[in-house]
């Protein structure tokens, strides 16, 4: 029977335990943007804020000491001014502890929730950022029903959803089949540059975080 080829030839990620996935989030027809250095692992340049709230399951990072990363990003976080590849560090970790890591005390609240009533499960996001002038630990953020599509596919895992490397992930209050068809349209498909299983599409970014144990990840 001879042997099989596979082309494009198919990468395997050399660290597992390093996971990618590409992420949009999509409200009232607008695509949010994820790739200003507030968002980033590194704090930014003028102020190492220490008043990110802390994802315990997310946080713990060992004996490891990067410098660079936020407390609370150690092992979820974006790289390199991308805001649309997530990197994730440690297995288990869900795409609601993403958006958690994300929110700093006062300035922003940035949830991604799943809760279940009356044997109804919904997913709700908070996208809420206030100016500098107005920092305050007490504010009040409205809520956008949204709906998670992993793949093309929707799920009502949400914010519990435990993504595998390679996702592409879909978050958008569109109801109208079109607009959720465009979306997924435009979605990225990078993260598999960083993971190293697109070799056909060249080299990571040099400067990246890319999964490969001897390659520490900088910013």
């Amino acid at each position: 029977y001879g042997v099989v080829t596979l082309w494009p030839p198919v990468g395997t990620n050399p660290d597992p335990n390093h996971a990618h996935a590409d992420f949009a989030v999509w409200i009232n027809g607008t695509l949010l943007d994820f790739s200003g250095e507030q968002y980033m692992s590194a704090p930014p340049a003028e102020d190492a804020s220490t008043s990110f709230i802390l994802i315990p399951s997310a946080s713990a990072h060992g004996d490891v000491d990067d410098g660079h990363v936020v407390p609370g990003r150690e092992y979820l976080h974006l790289h390199d001014g991308n805001g649309q590849v997530i990197h994730r560090h440690k297995l288990g970790l869900t795409f609601g502890d993403f958006f958690a890591s994300l929110t700093e005390t006062g300035v922003s609240d940035i949830r991604l929730e799943t809760r279940t009533e009356n044997n109804h499960t919904y997913t709700q996001f908070w996208f809420c950022t206030l100016p500098t002038q107005k920092k305050t630990l007490e504010w009040y953020c409205d809520a956008t029903t949204v709906r998670l599509f992993v793949n093309g596919i929707e799920t009502p895992q949400g914010a519990n959803y435990v993504f595998t490397d390679g996702d592409q992930l879909l978050i958008t209050d569109a109801t109208d089949p079109a607009e959720v068809k465009k979306e997924l349209s435009l979605m990225t498909n990078d993260a598999c540059l960083y993971s190293k299983t697109c070799p056909w599409r060249g080299e990571p970014p040099a400067e990246g975080c890319i999964a490969d144990p001897e390659v520490p990840c900088t910013e």
